[in-house]
Order: structure tokens, then C-alpha cells, then sequence
């Protein structure tokens, strides 16, 4: 059964994805930063924080792209949020890895 008011989980979805975009923007800003105040780190620690970049990108590029799937694609069609895609299965997995990859590092 869809949700009652499919303007609240729209727009959730849509709120949501303006914090992915703003988090995104935030975590380059920090990892310029890293770059250029240590210069001296460890190529691991330095191939770390790409890597943990590029898959916030990735994770970033997928929640875009559902967003899409959702609000654009499938407007006005309730029962496409009864589905899971596979960009949301994707999306799951990069969250699993960059929490592993940050909760790891020691």
C-alpha cells in the first residue's frame, strides 16, 4: 500500500539528497585542506582520503540519479516507491564501505 501523502516522502527524498549535495561539498573542501596542509603524510594515508572522496562521490552520483528515478521518471507513480532499485542497492553498499574504510583507520 503507498503512503497516504506521497508529497512528505517526495520531499524528504528531495530534502535529503540538498544534504547529500551540501555533505559533498563539505567533505572536498576538507580534503582539500588535508592536501595542502600535510603534505608530508603517508601515500596511504593520502590514498585513504581519495578513496574515501571518490566513493562519497559515487555514493553522491546515485543519490542523484534515484532522485531522479523517483521525482521525474516515475512522477506520480506510487507504487515505484514500493520498489527497490538497484542504484539504492548500490547506494547502500558505498555507504557500508566508506563506513568501513573510516571506522577502520587507525
Amino acid at each position: 500500500m503507498p503512503p497516504s501523502n506521497m508529497y512528505e516522502t517526495y520531499g524528504s527524498l528531495l530534502i535529503g539528497a540538498f544534504f547529500a549535495i551540501f555533505l559533498q561539498g563539505m567533505l572536498t573542501v576538507q580534503a582539500y585542506i588535508y592536501y595542502e596542509s600535510f603534505p608530508t603524510d603517508s601515500k596511504k594515508l593520502k590514498s585513504l582520503v581519495a578513496v574515501v572522496w571518490v566513493l562519497d562521490l559515487a555514493h553522491l552520483i546515485f543519490i542523484c540519479h534515484l532522485v531522479y528515478h523517483y521525482l521525474i521518471a516515475n512522477w506520480g507513480n506510487d507504487a515505484a516507491l514500493l520498489q527497490s532499485t538497484e542504484d539504492f542497492d548500490i547506494l547502500v553498499a558505498l555507504v557500508g564501505a566508506v563506513i568501513v574504510l573510516c571506522q577502520g583507520f587507525s
